[in-house]
């Protein structure tokens, strides 16, 4: 028969063995838990740095947006007063064509005069 302590020893070694591999498997659990601690951290650093750039482009294109409306704004005002030039312009011509008109109405009307 197996004695006691071949038993023992036997056992002994199975959970030697069996310690051995539940911790060989808890050490690469770790391991990859902290391998995904570090790309979780990696992942996060290049977000808030593509934030960060993200940022700058938005600031960049806001202040162009600014410019932009400045510029607007002052080519709407000088078209403005363009039209407001002009409109006076306008008048003043029209006054002409009808001082014209009436020194014709009375040139021809004294030309026939002459003529009767």
């Amino acid at each position: 028969m197996i004695s006691d302590q071949t038993i023992l020893t036997v056992t002994g070694g199975i959970l030697a063995t069996m310690v051995g591999i539940i911790g060989f498997f808890i050490k690469d659990w770790m391991n990859n838990t902290d391998k995904r601690d570090v790309k979780r951290s990696i992942i996060i650093e290049n977000i808030s740095n593509s934030l960060l750039e993200l940022n700058t482009t938005l600031n960049i294109l806001s202040t162009s947006l600014k410019v932009y409306e400045a510029n607007t704004n002052g080519k709407i005002a000088n078209l403005e007063e363009n039209v407001h030039r002009n409109s006076g312009c306008i008048d003043e011509h029209d006054k002409m064509i009808q001082d014209h008109e009436i020194r014709l109405t009375v040139i021809e009307k004294s030309k026939n005069s002459f003529i009767k």
